[in-house]
């Protein structure tokens, strides 16, 4: 498996954007400089086990091992990495459709109090909440 800048991952924490290796001492929106950011895989997103105060960063040796926490192939286009269970804009997936380079996910909806199907493309999709974060978040109430 090859990553390369742009493409998203996802793990069992969740679905992130590989950033590329930091090469400066990385300045936020406040203006704090983070010289720990050189020399590290960048991540938007906390789905390792590290992690600081902007997304993962990953050292050389933790990148060497970035293949047993994937769990499908990295791509750079989100919705290659949704699977049914997982949620779209807040909505539960129930399908995926494809058929040569065109892909959709299907949620459902209602229209004038009737449930209807809409399909959402790649230029659609604004969030994405895996099943596994979902499951990891929920609550059980217990009697």
């Amino acid at each position: 498996m090859e990553l390369r800048e742009g493409m998203y991952v996802r793990t069992e924490k969740g679905i992130a954007k590989y950033l590329g290796l930091g090469k400066d001492v990385l300045t936020n929106n406040e203006g704090n400089q983070f010289k720990h950011y050189a020399n590290q895989h960048l991540f938007d997103n906390y789905i390792f086990e590290v992690g600081h105060d902007w997304g993962d960063t990953l050292s050389a040796e933790e990148f060497k091992n970035i293949d047993k926490h994937i769990e499908k192939e990295p791509s750079y286009n989100p919705i290659d990495l949704i699977e049914l269970g997982d949620y779209v804009n807040g909505q539960p997936i129930g399908e995926i459709t494809s058929s040569g380079d065109y892909k959709a996910v299907c949620i459902n909806c209602f229209y004038k109090n009737q449930r209807r199907k809409l399909y959402l493309e790649s230029k659609d999709i604004k969030s994405i909440v895996t099943k596994e974060q979902f499951e990891n978040m929920k609550y059980e109430v217990k009697e």
